[in-house]
């Protein structure tokens, strides 16, 4: 059964179209689900950090401070401390702007403390809500100093006693999360795409094999065929008929049927060969077995015997039915013309037969092929040209 199925090029088709096709499907939904958890991921580690450096300004920022910019030993502390305390949070950089996010009271960098800006819709999102807003950057198209290709921005509302005085905006750097899960893409795409070229492999080997196995059934079904026929007239050979009417002679036995078989062949035919050449005799055989095929059914079975003789079995028909059959092959045959071509001669055909029957005249192969012939010998010695049967003796 699975051999069949291998060797099924329209099956191992669909298959591999499926198979490919659900492996092209996997990948997308993978890469699609790898991305979204990684930027989940990413954005629950800001808010980690974010928190942190929350705690860490908080804790060391004196509330009295936060309506000034700070400077001098408070934003050194207050540095110090958050490169200490929170120097596991990747901080790129950080800005407190005042309540209006208009003025910086404090940053990383001492230069920008003081500094006014406009409101960002990022600021202004967070002034009116009291939820964090996430945002990714690319640093390269906004500021060309820093070192970090990507960075997520962190705003976050900055409270004391439930008064909002100010808010945080942080650069937090991405990269130490997104390299692992850009590996994991890579490997996925590496292992996946050893799989789709794994099944290519398999595919395109599995269809070159049922290409090879179709090719091998052909050619056995080929050499079957001229094991089992002759090479002149396209008829079964004498091997193949012996194996048939056993079988044949069997099914008689075990379901009670008739079986009649007919031995022919051409009358002087000796003498076409020897005047006329083996071509014009092979011309004689061609033209018989194309007589035999007109003349009987498609369930009767008939093979060259050897040399210029002929059988014809018939399963399921009695004497009388084969001898009418018989008859009208001889009848064809008479009107057969053939043609020297060397000598433009036309020669005339005539067939002798012999018929016996299974089970009345013979009950075994043997017997039923030796009455046939007796028959046969009979009807040459009576000059030819005609059919005779043996009629089978009652004596007991």
């Amino acid at each position: 059964m699975i051999l069949r199925v291998f060797s099924n090029k329209k099956i191992l088709t669909i298959g591999f179209f499926c198979i490919t096709l659900a492996l092209a499907i996997s990948i997308y939904l993978g890469l699609h689900v790898s991305e979204l958890a990684r930027s989940e991921m990413v954005k629950s580690f800001a808010l980690v950090r974010a928190n942190e450096v929350q705690g860490v300004v908080s804790h060391h920022f004196d509330p009295d401070h936060l309506g000034k910019p700070i400077v001098g030993d408070d934003y050194a502390k207050l540095k110090h401390h958050l490169e200490e305390d929170a120097s596991d949070s990747d901080l790129a950089e950080l800005r407190i702007w005042d309540a209006d996010g208009t003025t910086i009271m404090f940053s990383t960098d001492p230069t920008e403390i003081g500094h006014r800006a406009a409101v960002t819709p990022e600021r202004r999102h967070t002034m009116h809500g009291n939820e964090p807003h996430l945002s990714f950057v690319d640093v390269d198209s906004k500021d060309s100093r820093s070192r970090f290709n990507r960075l997520l921005e962190v705003h976050l509302p900055l409270s004391v006693d439930g008064e909002r005085v100010g808010i945080y905006e942080l650069y937090l750097r991405t990269d130490r999360i997104e390299t692992p899960f850009r590996r994991l893409t890579a490997i996925m795409i590496v292992v996946t795409t050893a799989i789709v070229g794994s099944m290519l492999f398999i595919g395109v080997a599995a269809l070159s094999l049922a290409r090879r196995n179709e090719e091998l059934t052909a050619l056995s079904a080929k050499l079957g065929r001229e094991a089992d026929t002759d090479g002149v007239t396209g008829l079964f050979n004498h091997r193949h008929f012996h194996a048939w009417l056993d079988g044949q002679l069997e099914r008689g036995r075990r379901y009670g049927e008739e079986l009649s078989l007919l031995m022919l062949d051409i009358d002087r035919f000796k003498d076409v060969n020897d005047s006329h050449g083996h071509k014009l005799g092979d011309m004689a055989l061609i033209e018989l077995a194309a007589a035999i095929r007109r003349v009987f059914r498609s369930i009767d079975y008939a093979a060259r015997y050897g040399g210029d003789e002929f059988v014809v079995a018939l399963p399921a028909t009695g004497a009388e039915a084969a001898i009418a059959a018989a008859e009208r092959l001889r009848q064809e045959v008479a009107t057969i013309e053939l043609q020297d071509m060397v000598s433009g001669e036309h020669i005339g055909m005539t067939i002798s037969c012999g018929v016996a029957d299974f089970p009345a005249g013979a009950d075994d192969r043997d017997g039923l092929i030796g009455k046939a012939d007796a028959a046969l010998l009979d009807a040459k010695r009576r000059g030819r040209d005609q059919v005779i049967y043996h009629k089978p003796s009652r004596t007991a």
